[in-house]
């Protein structure tokens, strides 16, 4: 996590030399002296962030090139495979970057929405799990705030109902709306608790893409 923070930081101040200075003090700018590798992961975020996803890939796998042991090229590479729909080598990314850095939340929460789009709900539910566990209440993946704490509650939610435990989609339920209104003991439980999950809404439109 501290190798991602760095590169965040580096994105900040390549943005900000770039393009938050004027004509008059462009002779007194000194670029950050930066690796290929931290450059290639510059540009793979960038892009990723403009919703250009095969650019992203792109950088992403010429930075795994230069240096295949740091997880950030991998967090990367599973992401822009991920909403390029490439999901098995989405997954196998991201278990890569697992492999690398055992508290890489970024990771687990884009595997459970990759799962969630291929209907694995189970393999869902465990890394969302895991995700909101590293990532705690105030986790937002900085590349995709859309990616939060709230959502993967939500996703677990969604996932608890399409394998029929209700009690369990109530718990998640109930964690992201506590006054919510749904009653076990009516008989039209099951049809609420669907609209409510569809009214809570992973309905982003770039989530959408992600999950189909």
């Amino acid at each position: 996590m501290l190798k991602t923070k760095i590169y965040i930081f580096s994105v900040i101040i390549f943005t900000i030399l770039i393009f938050g200075c004027t004509d008059d003090s462009e002779e007194n700018i000194v670029l950050p002296s930066l690796k290929p590798y931290d450059l290639k992961i510059i540009k793979g975020w960038l892009s990723f962030q403009d919703q250009a996803y095969e650019d992203a890939v792109m950088f992403f796998h010429e930075a795994k090139e230069i240096d295949p042991l740091n997880s950030t090229s991998h967090i990367g590479l599973g992401w822009g495979y991920a909403m390029t729909g490439q999901m098995e080598k989405s997954i196998s990314s991201f278990q890569s970057a697992i492999e690398r850095d055992s508290g890489s939340t970024a990771s687990y929460s884009g595997k459970a929405f990759v799962y969630l789009a291929q209907r694995n709900y189970k393999k869902a539910i465990s890394n969302g799990y895991q995700a909101v566990l590293l990532g705690g209440e105030n986790y937002s993946f900085q590349h995709l705030p859309q990616v939060n704490y709230r959502n993967l509650r939500l996703l677990m939610a969604e996932s608890y109902y399409a394998l029929g435990q209700y009690d369990k989609a109530q718990n998640q339920i109930d964690i992201i709306d506590p006054e919510n209104d749904l009653d076990p003991n009516k008989s039209d439980y099951v049809e609420k608790m669907i609209l409510k999950i569809e009214n809570l809404g992973l309905n982003d439109p770039i989530l959408t893409q992600l999950t189909g």
